[in-house]
């Protein structure tokens, strides 16, 4: 049978300790996956780890709130809340350049001219 190596029972008991998960656990993650947007190898990955967290960390408090408040176990909420953050991760991992362009067009000092997507800068001419 297989087995956790981890005992979930004191969620079970507390369901506050999942909520604590989600409200506090991305911090210490943003910052891991913040220090490695630096390294050119590891830039792709730790900026889409690092958004999906981001993006992922109000509601998924939000949730684990509202779920601790009726009643539900703190084994449900927090894989209620992984589920909820593998979704999201999804998501980025498949929308990471448009995020990218929505990211750089907020961020921009005002400056005119059109914001392409990394990677997409050169028009490209078809020769025949």
């Amino acid at each position: 049978m297989l087995a956790l190596p981890f005992d979930l029972m004191f969620m079970e008991k507390e369901p506050v300790y999942a909520v604590l998960i989600a409200a506090f656990g991305p911090v210490p993650a943003l910052l891991f996956f913040g220090s490695f947007l630096q390294i050119s190898w590891l830039k792709w990955l730790s900026a889409v780890c690092a958004a999906a967290i981001a993006i992922a960390w109000f509601p998924g408090a939000g949730m684990t709130i509202i779920m601790m408040f009726s009643g539900i176990s703190g084994v449900k909420i927090f894989l209620c809340w992984l589920v909820m953050l593998t979704g999201i991760l999804s998501f980025v991992v498949f929308n990471h350049r448009h995020l990218a362009v929505i990211y750089h067009e907020y961020n921009v000092d005002d400056k005119p001219g059109k914001v392409v997507a990394p990677g997409r800068t050169k028009k490209r001419s078809r020769r025949r």
